[in-house]
């Protein structure tokens, strides 16, 4: 385990499964010594799946923001599988800015611990996965309006 002070904790819970809990009022500092030890963390296995709980941060800068959507795209380089759980409205924000600034159709954004877990487990990238769902849900919509 891996932690800076109270600021986040960083667990290797089996091989190729890492879980991470951020927490509090982030710094640059804070940002940049999370990076150092997260990167050294996947680096040490194959194809690592990534569990980034944001429940317990409180807020963080901008250019915190820009340092672990940079994580992320290297995160993405190394074919890390990656769900960040953001379970209020101002958390889902920056996990979507994070996933949408890097770039990586391999890391997602939830609410829930069990819809990270489900993520982590699947294979398709976030795109074809939120295709698959919609066009799913499209068609059950459809049925129902020609049941009528």
């Amino acid at each position: 385990m891996v932690s800076n002070g109270n600021n986040f904790d960083i667990v290797q819970r089996s091989p190729g499964r890492v879980d991470v809990t951020l927490r509090g009022q982030w710094t640059d500092a804070d940002a940049r010594a999370y990076e150092e030890a997260l990167i050294k963390a996947v680096t040490e296995a194959a194809r690592t799946r990534v569990l980034i709980n944001l429940s317990e941060l409180r807020n963080c800068s901008l250019s915190v923001r820009q340092v672990l959507s940079g994580v992320q795209r290297k995160l993405g380089e190394a074919k890390c599988r990656t769900a960040y759980v953001a379970n209020r409205p101002r958390l889902r924000s920056i996990a979507l800015w994070v996933v949408h600034m890097a770039e990586d159709g391999e890391a997602r954004s939830v609410p829930t611990q069990n819809l990270a877990e489900d993520w982590l487990q699947g294979e398709e990238d976030r795109v074809t996965s939120i295709r698959r769902s919609t066009e799913s849900r499209l068609a059950n919509l459809r049925r129902l309006r020609g049941a009528k």
